[in-house]
């Protein structure tokens, strides 16, 4: 699925993603395949990721960065 990251808190590593859906994904840095993109990672910023229902709600896993180049780095 496809989505845009709504919010991110660097300092805990976790945010949320809107997905083509509509529905909020709740995001950790440790959920993205390239451990080095938690550093791009920034409001605004389009990702791909594989959606998943939880007990506490939705979650976004194996999730991957698309084009950042336009993007702004916190």
């Amino acid at each position: 699925m496809k989505g845009i990251i709504k919010s991110y808190l660097p300092e805990k590593k976790y945010g949320f993603i809107l997905g083509d859906d509509s529905k909020d994904y709740f995001f950790h840095g440790s959920c993205f395949c390239d451990s080095k993109s938690i550093l791009d990672i920034v409001d605004g910023a389009f990702v791909t990721f594989e959606p998943k229902a939880t007990p506490k709600g939705y979650r976004a896993v194996n999730c991957v960065l698309d084009d950042i180049s336009e993007c702004t780095r916190y």
